[in-house]
């Protein structure tokens, strides 16, 4: 279908589709095949949309770190395709971009537990997780008791029995226990986290996702002012 068409029915800035299509043929070897007719259904509409976005920062990333998108497995690839769809938030919609743009550098990356553990988190989740990454000592909270049932996170403390205590607390001591990621959390955050390729330093690559995050946010921008003022423009 013709990128103009798929970006004047969904919203997005030319750019967004143009890119997101793209790396969907380098994968799958054949062009990215949006329904046309069903694109009036607003649920369809709304996962492309998300969808078309989480490529979009994926193929950028993959290219600026010069990475391989054809090395990007493809059961892996549809399987994150049929799953991100229903993500909105943005800093989730960034984690499925660095998990499938990582993806092309290890086959590690690639693992589908990786997919089953994002697709069932939240944004706030999210955040805790990093918190947590970061070396953080949290105060017991909601978000925790899920990543502790997925396996993400572990403490020396049951909380399950001290939820309603308040905070992650040692017995015998006034001290919060300080909350990490178990083995497996470890490897789903790595392969979540936007990592440089051969050939770049760690500066070098936070300067580029700053640079690639701050792109897409402007081609956006750009593209709903000329929205903006082709309705005004109607009703003049």
């Amino acid at each position: 279908m013709n990128p103009d068409i798929i970006a004047k029915a969904l919203d997005l800035a030319k750019p967004i589709v143009e890119t997101g299509c793209e790396l969907v043929e380098c994968v799958l070897g054949k062009p990215c095949k949006v329904a046309g007719d069903m694109l009036a259904d607003q649920i369809y509409a709304w996962q492309w949309s998300n969808r078309l976005r989480i490529l979009e920062k994926a193929s950028k990333q993959i290219q600026e770190l010069k990475g391989d998108k054809e090395s990007i497995p493809t059961g892996f690839f549809l399987a994150a395709l049929d799953s991100c769809g229903n993500i909105e938030n943005e800093d989730l919609q960034g984690m499925w971009a660095n998990l499938i743009a990582n993806s092309a550098r290890s086959k590690k990356d690639a693992h589908p537990a990786f997919i089953d553990a994002l697709k069932t988190l939240s944004g706030d989740e999210a955040r805790v997780l990093q918190e947590i990454a970061n070396g953080d000592v949290l105060e017991w909270s909601p978000e925790l008791s899920h990543l502790y049932a997925m396996g993400l996170v572990c403490s020396g403390l049951n909380f399950w029995t001290r939820a309603f205590g308040g905070s992650l607390r040692t017995h015998g001591t006034k001290q919060p226990q300080r909350v990490t990621l178990t083995g497996f959390g470890k490897q789903f955050y790595e392969a979540c986290t936007l990592r440089p390729f051969s050939g770049h330093t760690q500066e070098e690559w936070h300067i580029m996702a700053r640079a690639l995050h701050a792109d897409s946010e402007i081609a956006q921008q750009v593209n709903n002012l000329k929205i903006q003022n082709k309705k005004q423009n109607t009703f003049r």
